[in-house]
Formats: C-alpha cells, sequence, structure tokens
C-alpha cells in the first residue's frame, strides 16, 4: 500500500467515523458499519486508530480542531464569534451531534485540543473584560459558556428548530443581540 492509498483509507475512515459518531454516539456506532462506509475492514480501523475508541478521539480532535480554524475566536467581538458559531453549525450540522452525544454519554475527560482551546478562549474574555471591552461582572469561564450554548441555538439537532417560523436568520439575530447584551460593558451613571 503506497502512502497516498494509506492517507486516503484513513480520512475515509475518519469521514465514515465522524458520520457513524454523529448518527449514533459513541455508544450507539458500529465499527462494522464504519468499515463498510469506508470501504474497508475492521482491522484496519484498529491499525490506524487501535479500534473504535481511539477512531472516536481522532474524530472528536479533528473536529474541535477543525471549529477552531474555521471558526476564528474574538473575545473582543463576541457577539460576532456567536454569529460565526452559528453560521458554522448550520453548514456542519454533524459536529454540533457529536457534540451532543459526547455530552450525553457522560463525562469524558477534555481532549488537548478542547482543554487548550477553553483555556485560551477564557485568558482572551479575562484580557478583554479587564481592557473594559467585555463586561467584567460575571466570570469569563461563565461567559464563555453562555455564547457557546446561545449559539447552538436554532441549529439542526439542537431541538429548536421546530418552533413556527422560527427561521436561521431569526435565530442569529437573536443570538448575537442576546451575546451583545450579555457582554456589554456595564457602564456607570454619567
Amino acid at each position: 500500500m503506497t502512502v497516498r492509498d494509506s492517507q486516503a483509507t484513513r480520512r475515509r475512515i475518519l469521514d465514515a467515523g465522524r458520520d457513524e459518531f454523529s448518527q449514533h454516539g459513541y455508544a450507539g456506532a458500529r465499527v462494522d458499519r464504519i468499515a463498510h462506509a469506508a470501504g474497508c475492514n475492521k482491522q484496519l480501523i484498529s491499525a490506524y486508530f487501535g479500534g473504535k475508541e481511539g477512531l472516536y478521539a481522532a474524530v472528536r480532535e479533528e473536529m474541535i480542531t477543525g471549529t477552531m480554524d474555521e471558526v476564528p475566536f474574538d473575545a473582543f467581538d463576541l457577539p460576532g464569534y456567536a454569529g460565526r458559531l452559528f453560521d458554522f453549525h448550520q453548514a456542519q450540522p454533524q459536529v454540533l451531534r457529536l457534540t451532543t452525544w459526547a455530552q450525553l454519554e457522560g463525562p469524558a475527560s477534555m481532549s488537548p485540543a478542547a482543554a487548550e482551546s477553553t483555556y485560551a478562549k477564557i485568558d482572551a474574555i479575562r484580557a478583554a473584560q479587564q481592557s473594559g471591552a467585555v463586561r467584567a461582572d460575571h466570570p469569563p469561564e461563565a461567559l464563555l459558556v453562555l455564547v457557546l450554548k446561545l449559539a447552538t441555538i436554532g441549529s439542526p439537532g439542537s431541538g429548536e428548530t421546530a418552533f413556527p417560523g422560527a427561521t436561521p436568520d431569526a435565530f442569529r439575530n437573536l443570538i448575537v443581540g442576546t451575546v451583545r447584551t450579555l457582554t456589554a460593558p456595564v457602564r456607570g451613571p454619567g
């Protein structure tokens, strides 16, 4: 097998794993279906990823780094970040489904990419608070959680899309406006 074939096979397995895990979660995902969708045998999944658990970790890590690459974080423009993250979830619904499955299936240790990203975002929000660009009366950790949760409202798989008249544009505008209100610096009497 050539390096090129090896990379293509690995890519097919990752893509099939992403689809399977986002549809069925870790517990419901089946290696047989992943192998079939990837056009390979189960032994190759073990060879490349060490089995189902290793493939799941690789899919989640790729999802996290892909999201970070596609949706740059800007603590000085949290409303804009929330809007861009909402747009990303609209275009990549499997990312939100996979994240939701991971949260439902119980506490898992945070991957290195997720931990690094989370702590960097918290530090950036803290810096924006210290500069006066973001309200400082809430912990940066709480603001980050709220922004991330708000950015999923109305996304495919989030459960909020069933409301009559709830269009993605309406949700996006509401999310951006809410994050703007939530993070705007509190001005004292002038």
